[in-house]
């Protein structure tokens, strides 16, 4: 109920207050809105329909652009050719490039006619393009010289010249290059009208495919940055998937005046819509985040699935021993990832000496060398496409004259000797240098950086303290007495009787040594599994310790959870992490 003191303001024409004597400024606050005023109301009630209007416009306007840049682009950066005016080219599409090892399976692997067809179905577009006399002089050639249409196909192709696109003969290279990396497999097939050519003709055939390949990618070298991150599975640096999307303004940045249009638009709807944006703002929601959880690693402690084989220098063909030597070989041309004055096959003997040789004589040995030459390994597949696993070199089949191992091979080995009739070297003393086989003129560096190169060398039988190059610590008697051994650090103390370590990691023939002793561990872990398998116990100089006594250095000093040092080539692990073979950290057998 109102309060009877209550009196509503101007009820009345006696309460109203004259105006008389009252000044413009005094009544402009009562006085009709102007015409600007009744405009920004105008508008302020249009923008929905504006914002719908400027909207489409800009849409309209970036699709045109889009098509219309897109058409001018394709002509600038490419040979005039017919194919640019039949509109086929028209139609574009943004896709990201895997860049991961997690590729389709469908284009690479193991070859297989299926794989073989889904190639063919692209090398197909390789059919006889006609082209007129006048786009062949826009071409830059002469038109007397270029190979015509052949008369039974005149009345099909006209009677001007034949041609093939470029995109069908780069995917043509490609495939024979991929082809090249299995030989014996469409060596064997003879489906292949390329390896029916005489060696030398093929190979100058694929150097021709490579070098064109090599000139496309310069021609058109992207800009765009390659990140990268850590794998788990592989304890090392691997390509993320590079966004192409990200990268489609960096394309336009010549388009000056598509880019003028598309700021004047910009800005005037900014000028419009700028207060109901700021307004509007202030009502978004907190962005999400997520539910707190820092997202788990790959388990790469999981099964395999696939294991890699590694088999004996014997078992691989000669096409695959070609293979392996030149991945060796692409190891020596590769930079190093540690010192840019250095090859990435330094990085290996550089490590084993600065990083690995506390863990030499002690239970670390195995553990240690086990993730070592798997870096190699990973090496040799991903900087030089070797994917067949690493080779073993079993000496107990050369007991007898370990000096005429087929390993010595020098057209399909790794040479033989030093050269004796060279005088000695003193890297080490009294060996020569090796002058037959594929690594006749490798340079090698010692295990510092600060030093020059040199040749490879070996000595057979003089290299003190193992004058006597004879196979008896080579038998197969002392390889089953280590096996035999029921404890690991009694099978440890039974590597003093196996091969002396005659080897330097600067020599390829290093690790298919190393990887027969891995064999060898491998071996007797798998005579009883279920307790081998883990089982590690002995010193370990790399813990803190210092008790003097070498009953000390027991079993106390030697865990699963010991740290293996490969820093700074490869992130650290535990030895828990190496134990099996199984795992999709390692993935391998024998």
């Amino acid at each position: 109920m109102a309060s009877e003191n209550y009196k509503p303001l101007l009820s009345g024409p006696e309460d109203r207050t004259s105006v008389d004597g009252l000044s413009d400024t005094d009544l402009r606050p009562l006085k009709p809105k102007s015409w600007s005023s009744r405009l920004v109301t105008l508008l302020s009630r249009l923008r929905p329909y504006i914002i719908a209007i400027l909207s489409l416009l800009l849409a309209i306007h970036f699709y045109l652009d889009k098509r219309s840049f897109h058409s001018r682009c394709v002509r600038e950066l490419h040979t005039p050719s017919p194919i640019l005016n039949s509109g086929v080219l028209d139609k574009y599409s943004t896709v990201n490039l895997n860049g991961t090892l997690n590729f389709k399976e469908k284009w690479a692997g193991t070859p297989n006619d299926a794989r073989d067809e889904q190639w063919q179905s692209i090398i197909k577009a390789d059919v006889w393009i006609p082209v007129t006399d006048d786009e062949v002089k826009k071409m830059g050639k002469d038109p007397e010289k270029v190979v015509r249409v052949p008369p039974q196909h005149r009345d099909q192709y006209g009677d001007g010249a034949i041609g093939v696109m470029d995109f069908a003969h780069q995917m043509h290279c490609l495939d024979l290059v991929r082809k090249y990396t299995y030989f014996d497999y469409y060596m064997e097939k003879q489906d292949e009208e390329a390896f029916g050519n005489p060696p030398h003709v093929l190979r100058v055939h694929i150097d021709h495919c490579i070098d064109m390949m090599r000139q496309f990618i310069m021609c058109n070298a992207d800009p765009g940055i390659v990140t990268h991150f850590w794998v788990e599975e592989q304890n090392e640096q691997d390509p993320g998937r590079r966004d192409t999307d990200l990268l489609s303004p960096a394309k336009r940045h010549n388009d000056t005046s598509s880019v003028k249009k598309t700021w004047v638009l910009l800005s005037v709807a900014f000028v419009i819509f700028a207060p109901a944006i700021i307004t509007s703002a202030t009502h978004l929601p907190y962005p999400r985040r997520g539910d707190g959880s820092a997202g788990s690693n790959a388990v790469s402690s999981g099964q395999c699935e696939d294991p890699s084989i590694r088999r004996e220098w014997r078992d691989l063909s000669d096409g695959e021993k070609m293979q392996y030597i030149g991945a060796i070989s692409c190891l020596h041309e590769t930079p190093s990832r540690l010192d840019p004055e250095a090859k990435l096959s330094d990085d290996f003997p550089w490590l084993h000496f600065h990083v690995g040789s506390p863990n030499h004589n002690t239970v670390g040995f195995l553990s240690w060398h086990r993730w070592f030459i798997h870096l190699y390994e990973e090496a040799l597949r991903d900087f030089c496409g070797w994917n067949k696993g690493l080779v073993y070199w079993d000496w107990s089949l050369d007991w007898q004259d370990p000096a005429s191992s087929p390993i010595w091979d020098s057209r399909i080995g790794f040479g033989g000797d030093g050269d004796l009739s060279l005088p000695p070297t003193n890297m080490p003393p009294n060996a020569t240098c090796v002058r037959d086989g594929p690594f006749s003129n490798y340079q090698v560096r010692n295990t510092g950086w600060a030093t020059q190169p040199h040749c490879l060398s070996r000595g057979f039988g003089r290299l003190p303290p193992f004058h006597n190059f004879s196979g008896e610590k080579l038998h197969p008697d002392v390889l089953n007495d280590a096996l035999a051994q029921e404890d690991f650090w009694d099978f440890c103390h039974r590597r003093r009787r196996r091969p002396p370590r005659c080897y330097t990691t600067r020599d390829p023939v290093f690790y298919l040594h190393h990887t027969q002793i891995d064999r060898l561990w491998w071996m007797w872990q798998q005579k009883d599994p279920e307790r081998r398998l883990y089982e590690y116990h002995g010193p370990n100089p790399s813990r803190e310790h210092k008790q003097s006594d070498s009953a000390a250095l027991g079993e106390s000093f030697a865990s699963l959870d010991d740290v293996l040092t490969y820093e700074p080539l490869s992130r650290n692990i535990t030895v828990r992490d190496i134990m099996s073979t199984k795992t999709r950290r390692l993935c391998y057998r024998y």
